[in-house]
């Protein structure tokens, strides 16, 4: 171009949710022109020189792979959590073509791999963040403890869209069947752990030949349980000779049935089994 030119170079990038691009012209004499215009977050990126005053100038279009953030959202649903927990997760980066990313080494990733704690109590919720290339494929893995894995069931879910359920309490590595593609810049992959619960049938045999109401109260060791008919951790109701209650209590809590007896009666047994045995 004649010297003193204005030169105007774009690039149709279809990427554009995948790089970024910046500009650079090297002249012959070193940097010697002034950079006018440009527009690197649009489609069509454009770059524009003005009063080009050097022979052999080269204009050079450098695209660099966007990040995405990734945020491990976790909630923990138990009412008998009384102290922080701590929960820790594996973060596996991939290629497409699904071999290891072991190119990435930001934000802490060794080997295509980070470990991230996530500390919690109650009904509490909390997110850590990964950052990793846009494009990348992803497994993020919770790595429970034998307890925490027989204690909670666990539903996952990545940004709404891919989801599971695990209730095997053998199963301590939880996540996602297969890998998932993170092509937006930000993304949610989140945890929800529920303490399970265990079901009792209540009874009522009577040996005799009336037919009167017996009631009983059933007590919780956690006294904020409010659910399935208990208040304060406390269910009350009446129960005739062959009648059953259908008891639904946190699983690891500690229960005291009490029946309340007339003068006329008294408890000739108490008979209890579980799982069929």
């Amino acid at each position: 171009v004649p010297e003193g030119a204005t030169l105007t170079v774009q690039e149709n990038d279809t990427f554009v949710k995948v790089y970024d691009t910046s500009f650079v012209q090297i002249g012959s004499q070193g940097t010697d022109y002034d950079l006018a215009h440009s527009s690197p977050n649009q489609e069509t990126r454009t770059a524009q020189f003005a009063n080009i005053k050097s022979d052999n100038c080269k204009v050079t279009f450098t695209n660099t792979r966007k990040s995405a953030t990734v945020f491990i959202k976790k909630t923990l649903n138990d009412i008998l959590a009384v102290e922080n927990q701590t929960f820790t997760f594996k973060a596996e980066l991939f290629n497409t073509d699904g071999t290891k990313l072991t190119a990435y080494t930001g934000d802490g990733f060794s080997s295509a791999e980070k470990i991230v704690t996530i500390s919690l109590k109650d009904t509490d919720v909390e997110s850590a963040k990964i950052v990793i290339p846009i494009g990348a494929k992803l497994c993020v893995t919770e790595q429970l403890t034998s307890d925490q894995a027989k204690a909670y069931t666990t539903d996952v879910n990545f940004n709404g869209q891919e989801s599971k359920t695990i209730t095997d309490e053998a199963v301590t590595g939880r996540t996602l069947d297969g890998l998932v593609q993170v092509d937006d810049q930000e993304a949610v992959y989140e945890f929800v752990n529920t303490r399970r619960t265990v079901t009792i049938t209540l009874k009522k045999i009577l040996n005799g030949t009336y037919n009167e109401a017996f009631p009983f109260t059933v007590t919780l060791s956690a006294t904020n349980y409010n659910s399935e008919g208990f208040v304060n951790g406390v269910r009350t109701f009446n129960l005739v000779h062959g009648q059953e209650e259908i008891l639904i209590i946190p699983k690891g809590v500690t229960i005291t049935i009490e029946e309340g007896l007339g003068v006329d009666y008294y408890v000739e047994s108490i008979e209890a089994t579980q799982d069929g045995g």
